[in-house]
């Protein structure tokens, strides 16, 4: 074209956009304001609802609220797509934390969960959450640092960009370059060219970590949905700009009283696959839920590369996920969508597919903000990974401008395809008369762009392991496994929904694995709940082909006696309970079996879940190997002391009911007599103490060092003290015997006399703790 033509056609091109702006900002805000109804809903086939009120927003999985007068929302062949609240006015706040899967917490990491002696165990940070998210227990919520994407301490931070993974900008200004970034316990251990920099989390003000695995993030939320059907997913927005994903939602109301009467709260409890429990929501807060079934992958949330980014007029920009150029979501006409992408021409994006990827299917069309104009071409097509260009193109839009409106793709065949790229073309030399010239208002959405998953796909056995903790090490040995399903329960006494494998009747269902045996692991525990009829719950272990057997936390037929009298009782009235209550009141049992006898070993575990004549559900907590001690040495050896404490003088001892202390046994009498166990592991060296007492030893003077591994035995004990001479050296309020015992090392006082070990009252009345493996270190 010649210069004198260009430059013509490019004034041309500047005036309709001058006027397009003022155009499309008046036609934006009255497609924004739409009916002058407050909320909006949004089904599959692309048809908008408007509605004046909602009674409360509508739970998957749940009958209740689930209909809009008689309209069912969840309807098969028509569901729900996403439900807006107008009036919601979101204001992005920091600190906050940004998840591989998408989702956005507004608040900082505090301190890193200490790990329990599992093998394999996931590491976890404890995260502060600010307002309006509220945790359902405790003071904070543990959340997966696997799954932790990016961190933003400081609000200028949050306008920009996010820097190259690796990168931590300090709020002193610093900006790091990590090849490798470490959690610590108050903060990250960023390795970079200069050597090893420590930063506290709350010296942070923006942190991309490397090598994080969005993918696996989101396929993990259909994976959690376990075997539910329909749209099983909900993805909730909120106005502090917090975005929460999961299968696992409720609504709570909750009667507050005061002096000044009693107000009702309804909350939202909302348990992400990325966090160990719920995190509350109140009702007032949620500006908008999208909804998806658990098969459907959303493209905008899954690994992408940008190819291509040019632009005819001015500077080229960033295409963006979950949002539009122009408002919070992506939108074109009257549809609007939580998930979608943000193109421009000329673009080439190129995304990952999950294994297991069937379709694509998404609605594309010119921003709303284009109104009538714009003119682009879209394709969908195959990534040629060794040429790096596109490759046969799936779906093309043909010319496609504002005034067509958005065009359905239907489902593109992506099956057997790793990667598919998304082009947005200028169409300035097709452009019909009339159309806008060169890029002129080329704003593209592409709105819920879902990858369907075979189902199949996602009921295949390594697909079950990985819904269920600690069973993705194991493989499944049985055909059965393909006819399991997996549920969830709400757990009163852990405030958490727990997953639940039900078991067909007539069924084994077998794992294997092979370990090799050390003292770090040489516990493999299984925690479930006691069921109604505690025998259905069939387990047995072979090593090496030998039999194993197991010990339980509790006796199963006592505790499930226990439940059915008074723990459902209560939980039906709905009281509240004192600490003490909510300790019985908990139904988690755990199997264990002991495998010290193959310390040093390769050995072959064999693992059988058996269903007799009816179906079994089995709550599924964990099931992993560990070690009895949480805090064992990396070495896996235990200090060696000089002078065992059942060598010592014992100078006084205080039982109730006229027990006496009995060295490794637990002090009880005749044939109630019991080893000393911690997470079912017999342990010697020491003694059992009851609730209620205390044992009391000589010191001598070259005693430097007391050593003993302790912990609870039965049910919860506490509090649990070290003293010396009358004051304490080393206290624990509370210990549970489904913790693992504790090595402690104390350095002991210049000229002690005595040491006193006391259980104390605080544990539950049959609550018993031990000490074992204790010694004194002499001077040398």
């Amino acid at each position: 074209m010649p210069i004198g033509s260009f430059n013509r056609l490019l004034c041309a091109a500047l005036l309709v956009l001058l006027v397009s702006a003022g155009l499309s900002a008046t036609e934006t805000a009255a497609a924004e304001k739409g009916e002058s109804a407050r909320f909006s809903l949004h089904f599959r086939s692309g048809e908008h609802v408007a509605a004046n009120d909602l009674e409360a927003w509508p739970i998957t999985g749940s009958s209740t609220n689930s209909k809009l007068g008689r309209r069912d929302l969840f309807a098969k062949d028509n569901p729900v797509r996403l439900i807006r609240d107008h009036e919601a006015k979101i204001e992005l706040r920091v600190p906050l934390v940004i998840m591989a899967n998408g989702d956005v917490i507004t608040g900082l990491p505090r301190q890193l969960v200490a790990t329990d002696g599992r093998q394999g165990q996931l590491q976890q940070v404890r995260l502060q959450l600010d307002s309006p998210l509220m945790p359902v227990d405790g003071t904070g919520v543990s959340v997966r640092t696997d799954r932790v994407q990016r961190i933003i301490g400081q609000e200028s931070r949050q306008r920009r960009p996010a820097p190259e993974p690796g990168t931590v900008v300090l709020l002193d200004g610093r900006e790091l370059k990590g090849s490798s970034i470490r959690w610590q316990e108050y903060g990250l251990s960023i390795l970079t060219d200069d050597g090893i920099v420590q930063a506290e989390f709350t010296d942070l003000a923006d942190v991309v970590f490397p090598q994080v695995d969005q993918l696996a993030a989101v396929v993990e939320d259909s994976l959690g949905a376990g075997s539910m059907t329909g749209p099983a997913i909900m993805r909730l927005a909120i106005n502090s700009g917090a975005v929460l994903t999961g299968a696992r939602v409720s609504r709570e109301v909750e009667r507050i009283r005061s002096r000044k009467g009693s107000t009702v709260e309804v909350m939202y409890y909302v348990q992400p696959a990325w966090s160990s429990h719920p995190i509350a929501i109140p009702e007032s807060e949620i500006a908008w839920i999208g909804y998806r079934q658990s098969s459907e992958i959303p493209l905008s949330l899954l690994p992408a590369e940008t190819h291509v980014n040019q632009r005819l007029i001015g500077k080229p920009q960033t295409w963006l996920r979950n949002r539009s150029h122009t408002g919070p979501m992506a939108a074109s006409g009257r549809l609007e969508s939580d998930l979608g992408l943000a193109t421009h021409s000329i673009s080439q994006i190129v995304f990952k597919l999950p294994a297991g990827a069937a379709s694509l299917s998404t609605t594309v069309g010119l921003d709303r903000s284009a109104g009538n104009g714009g003119c682009v071409r879209c394709r969908i097509a195959e990534w040629d990974a060794s040429a790096r260009q596109p490759g046969t193109t799936l779906w093309d839009s043909g010319i496609l401008q504002g005034s067509d409106g958005p065009k359905s793709t239907g489902a593109v065949n992506v099956q057997s395809l790793a990667n598919i790229v998304l082009i947005t073309d200028d169409a300035h030399d097709e452009r019909p008369a009339g159309a806008d010239p060169l890029d002129i208002r080329d704003a593209v959405c592409w709105l819920a762009p879902l990858v369907e998953i075979d189902p199949q796909y996602l009921r295949r056995p390594e697909a079950v392991a990985q819904s269920l903790p600690g069973l993705n090490v194991w493989q499944q040995q049985s055909e059965d496994w393909s006819r399991v399903s997996v549920g969830e329960r709400w757990s009163e006494a852990a405030d958490r929904w727990e997953a639940v494998l039900s078991i067909p009747a007539n069924t084994k269902l077998q794992l294997r694995r092979t370990a090799k045996i050390t003292s770090l692991g040489d516990v493999l525990e299984m925690v479930t709940a006691v069921s109604r009829n505690p025998t259905e719950q069939q387990l047995e272990l072979r090593v090496n082909d030998q039999v194993v057997e197991w010990l339980t936390s509790e006796d199963r037929e006592a505790m499930a006696t226990r439940h059915e009298k008074y723990v459902q009782p209560w939980i039906r009235r709905n009281n509240r309970f004192s600490d003490m209550r909510e300790e019985l009141m908990s139904d988690t049992l755990a199997y264990w079996w002991d495998l010290q006898e193959f310390r040093g070993r390769e050995v072959t575990l064999d693992l059988t879940l058996s269903a007799g004549s009816r179906e079994v559900k089995l709550v599924w907590q964990d099931c992993s190997l560990r070690s009895a001690i949480g805090n064992l040495p990396a070495s896996g050896e235990l200090p060696k002391v000089d002078v065992k404490l059942t060598e010592a003088t014992l100078a006084h001892s205080s039982l109730p009911h006229n027990r006496y202390a009995f060295r490794d046994l637990m002090p009880y009498r005749g044939k109630d007599a019991q080893p000393i166990r911690f997470l079912g592991q017999v342990r010697t060296g020491g003694y059992g103490m009851v609730r209620n007492s205390q044992l009391t030893f000589e010191l001598k003077p070259e005693y430097r060092k007391f050593v003993a591994v302790v912990g609870s035995c039965y049910h919860t004990s506490g509090a649990l003290r070290v003293m010396v001479d009358g004051k304490v050296l080393w206290e624990r309020p509370k210990m549970n015997s489904l913790r693992p015992a504790e090595l402690i090392e104390l350095p002991l006082p210049a000229d002690a006399k005595q040491l006193t070990l006391i259980n104390g009252v605080d544990g539950i009345y049959e609550s018993a703790a031990a000490w074992t493996d204790a010694g004194f270190i002499v001077a040398k």
